[in-house]
C-alpha cells in the first residue's frame, strides 16, 4: 500500500496472472502471523482488488509479525522475474531447427467450449490437456457432447448452441477459475437447471464480477455469497446484453460473449481496457458473425458456429 505496488501490478497483469501472484503472496505470508487489525485491513484491500482471501492461509505457521515490506518484497521480486524471463541473444551465427510450441491453456478451454457449441465435428490438435482443461472437457461430456481423445487429438461432435442437455450431477471445475467463469455464461442461458462448484481453493475466489452482469440481463443464479457453488435456473426472459466492463478481465468479457450466443437479439459488449481476444479470434475462425470495432463487440444470438479443425 505504501509504495502503491500492488495496484500497479494488478493493473498490468491479466486476471489469471493476478491470481497466481496472489497465491504466491499468500504462500509467503503463510509463514507469518497477522495481528487482527492487520488481517482485516489486508483482507479488505485484496477484496477491493477482486481477488478474495482465506484467513486460514495466514494462520498455519505463525512466525513473525506481518509488515507491508513482505508484500512489497514479493511484488518487487515478481517484477524482476518477469524482466529476467526475457532472453536477448546478440549476433548469433545461426539458429535453425523445428520448434514445437506447447498449446495454450486459455485457448484450449475456449476451443473445447466452442467446439461443443458448434454444428459438426471438430478435431483439436496441440491442445494442453492439463487438469484444468480436462475439467472443461469432462464438463461438456456431462452436458451431452460426444468428446473423444485419440492420442494427442481431441475429437468433438458439436451439439449446436442450443443443443446442450442437463448434466446428471454437479459440474466440478476443480481449481479452474477460467472454466468456472466462462462456463457460467453458457449455463446461465440454458433451458435446464445446473450447478457448478470447485475445490477448496476455487470456492473462496470471487464470482460476483460474472454473476452481477449476467443477473442484470435476466439470468437466475444462486451463489454462496458471490462465490461457488453457483446454481443456474432456466431464465424466464433473457434480454440482449449491453455491458461496458470497467474491470480489465478477459474472463468477464468471454463469459458475456458466450452467454450472448444463446440470447435472441443484438448484444454489445465493451471494456475500458482491451483484454486478450482468444474468444473473439476463435469465433471469427469458426465463422460466427459479429463485429469487433476497436474492442466494442456486437453480435446477434442464435447464429451458428461452423465446425472447423483447430490447431492451438
Amino acid at each position: 500500500r505504501q509504495n502503491n505496488l500492488i495496484p500497479q501490478i494488478t493493473s498490468m497483469l491479466d486476471e489469471e496472472d493476478t491470481e497466481l501472484l496472489f497465491k504466491e503472496i499468500m504462500t509467503d505470508l503463510g509463514m507469518q502471523q497477522l495481528k487482527p487489525n492487520e488481517l482485516s485491513q489486508f483482507n479488505s484491500f485484496f477484496k477491493q482488488q477482486s481477488m478474495g482471501f482465506d484467513e486460514k492461509i495466514c494462520q498455519k505457521n505463525p512466525y513473525d509479525i506481518y509488515t507491508e515490506n513482505s508484500v512489497i518484497e514479493i511484488c518487487s521480486r515478481y517484477q524482476e522475474i518477469k524482466k529476467e524471463s526475457n532472453l536477448i541473444i546478440n549476433n548469433p551465427k545461426k539458429l535453425e531447427g523445428p520448434i514445437n510450441i506447447p498449446g495454450d491453456k486459455s485457448i484450449t478451454h475456449r476451443a473445447i467450449m466452442l467446439g461443443g457449441l458448434s454444428d459438426g465435428t471438430i478435431n483439436i490438435t496441440n491442445s494442453l490437456l492439463s487438469e484444468d482443461c480436462m475439467r472443461t472437457l469432462i464438463a461438456f461430456r456431462e452436458l451431452g457432447v460426444d468428446i473423444q481423445i485419440n492420442g494427442e487429438k481431441i475429437v468433438i461432435v458439436g451439439k449446436g448452441i442450443q443443443g446442450l442437455t442437463q448434466p446428471k450431477s454437479q459440474i466440478d471445475a476443480g481449481n479452474s477459475g477460467t472454466m468456472a467463469r466462462l462456463l457460467s455464461g453458457i449455463l446461465s442461458t440454458q433451458s435446464f437447471d445446473s450447478t457448478i462448484s470447485g475445490d477448496e481453493s476455487l470456492v473462496t475466489r470471487p464470482m460476483k464480477r460474472i454473476i452481477e452482469p449476467l443477473e442484470s440481463f435476466g439470468a437466475l443464479i444462486k451463489s454462496s455469497y458471490g462465490k461457488l457453488p453457483m446454481s443456474f435456473e432456466p431464465p424466464t426472459s433473457m434480454k440482449p446484453i449491453v455491458y461496458h466492463s470497467k474491470i480489465p478481465s478477459a474472463q468477464v468479457k468471454s463469459s458475456l460473449i458466450l452467454a450472448a450466443l444463446n440470447i435472441k437479439g443484438e448484444s454489445i459488449i465493451s471494456e475500458d481496457i482491451i483484454t486478450r481476444d482468444h474468444t473473439e479470434r476463435l469465433l471469427s475462425y469458426l465463422e460466427y458473425p459479429f463485429v469487433n470495432d476497436k474492442g466494442v463487440i456486437t453480435l446477434q444470438g442464435y447464429k451458428n458456429l461452423v465446425a472447423k479443425d483447430i490447431e492451438i
